[in-house]
């Protein structure tokens, strides 16, 4: 849903100004371990809408360092060679719908 809004106090402003709401699936929907991980993680998907899911991995800069999709709900991830640090894991049902964020560490 959407309304006009000017920003300042939430009432009608200027035209093309929107304001939205989403809510993907809460991340407890989603399973990742083992984290901190090393070379292959698992990933369980509950409640996925459609026979498969994608999984996008970005560094802490925002750069895509990987990118799958999986048939099923639950899948095993093996990670290239990466450096150590923070990666965000965003993951899309099969008609490319948010479901939700994780965060992995890779040691």
């Amino acid at each position: 849903s959407w309304r006009p809004s000017n920003g300042l106090n939430g009432s009608p402003g200027t035209p093309g100004s929107i304001s939205s709401t989403f809510s993907p699936l809460p991340s407890a929907q989603i399973e990742v371990y083992p984290n901190p991980v090393s070379d292959q993680i698992t990933i369980a998907v509950k409640q996925i809408h459609g026979n498969s899911f994608s999984v996008q991995m970005t560094d802490s800069k925002g750069a895509a360092v990987l990118e799958q999709t999986f048939a099923g709900a639950q899948a095993t991830l093996k990670l290239p060679r990466l450096s150590a640090g923070l990666y965000f894991l965003s993951f899309f049902d099969t008609f490319g719908g948010l479901l939700g964020f994780e965060k992995v560490v890779v040691k």
